[in-house]
């Protein structure tokens, strides 16, 4: 494809940033954009009522006890719940909108350890999970009764995603395998070859798959992350690979940055024009510390059409209205070896700029 220009998406402009005083994991809007809600570190989930250009920070919701590094939110604008998963292997439901929210339900042993990702189904009606015990289970949404369950995968789990017709759900794990799976039988549908994205290194596994998505025709599967360069202290190439559903072909590698950069950590879908099939995507990376980048790249340009520098970046939210958008990145100064101290002694940790970027046209978010 030539290189395109969309001035929606080619000049973002930093409008606000607000320092969240933890450090955050993942970030997402309600459907209905009332509201942005984010995990964090500290074992809570915050958020914050959008005022034009202000995020005005609302109680936050706690029951917890391990890092919050799982979040979906129904797609629907009247859901009055979001879903949220720990490091301990607990599943919780929350009443998004009151004013002290109390968990609808909560599993606390939805895994065994370290939940990485939580999908709502196209219906609302069903979550699938996954995580480092190597097992997928679907969910109740209305009631956390647990329903079919998956064992067995060869290797630790990151990354889940349903299509758009909700019959099935793709899942990627730490080596780069990535597998569509139906719902109703459990059964394997077909597999694509993401293996790029691990690399075994200084006797470490090292995994770079972060992201699994699929366009809103369901054509197309995203999967994103990093292709390790190393392994130690770990550096790597921020990596969006492209994939025909149907033929599992690779269609589109795309690439950005340096080994430096590290990760590609979260992802957006957008198209340039109604009906188009996510022709874009919008992502954040984090590397070694202070890069990081905010950035637009169109599938099938070699260049992206923005990047901002932003500090290690955490999480991308867009907002339904398809121009607002917000980075949790990191502040900068980081350290997490604990020779950060302030002059009373005391441990400086780690905390969460929230960076408020609006373009100036509806830039049409798919996903």
């Amino acid at each position: 494809m030539p290189q395109s220009t969309f001035p929606a998406l080619t000049s973002p402009k930093k409008v606000a940033t607000l320092d969240c005083d933890r450090q955050l994991t993942r970030a997402r809007f309600t459907a209905d954009g009332a509201l942005l809600v984010a995990g964090g570190y500290d074992a809570s989930v915050r958020r914050w009522r959008v005022e034009g250009d202000k995020l005005v920070e609302l109680a936050p919701m706690r029951g917890h006890h391990g890092w919050v590094d799982a979040l979906a939110v129904p797609a629907a604008a009247q859901s009055k719940h979001v879903y949220t998963a720990d490091s301990w292997g607990a599943l919780i439901a929350w009443p998004i909108h009151d004013e002290q929210p109390i968990p609808v339900w909560k599993v606390d042993e939805a895994h065994d350890g370290w939940v990485r990702g939580v999908a709502v189904s196209p219906d609302g009606r069903t979550l699938a999970t996954c995580g480092r015990d190597r097992t997928i289970r679907f969910w109740s949404a209305n009631d956390g009764k647990p329903g079919r369950v998956i064992k067995d995968q060869p290797n630790d789990l990151y990354a889940i995603a349903f299509a758009p017709d909700g019959k099935t759900v793709v899942t990627g794990d730490e080596r780069g395998r990535v597998v569509q799976w139906s719902v109703e039988s459990g059964k394997q549908v077909r597999t694509f070859d993401a293996s790029i994205l691990y690399k075994y290194d200084r006797i470490q596994d090292v995994g770079g798959l972060r992201v699994v998505t699929f366009d809103a025709a369901g054509q197309r599967l995203f999967v994103a992350g990093s292709q390790p360069t190393r392994g130690a202290t770990m550096q790597g190439t921020p990596t969006v690979l492209v994939f025909h559903v149907a033929t599992s072909k690779l269609e589109h590698t795309m690439t950005h940055g340096e080994p430096k950069d590290g990760h590609v950590v979260d992802l957006h879908l957008l198209s340039d024009a109604p009906g188009s099939q996510g022709e874009s995507v919008m992502a954040v990376t984090t590397g070694v510390p202070g890069n990081g980048r905010f950035y637009t790249h169109r599938v099938g340009d070699e260049k992206p059409l923005h990047e901002t520098k932003v500090l290690n970046c955490r999480a991308l939210a867009a907002h339904p209205d398809g121009k607002t958008f917000v980075v949790a990145a990191t502040n900068s100064g980081s350290n997490g070896n604990g020779r950060r101290v302030d002059k009373d002694g005391n441990y400086i940790g780690n905390y969460s700029p929230l960076v408020l970027f609006r373009t100036p046209e509806a830039s049409r978010p798919t996903t």
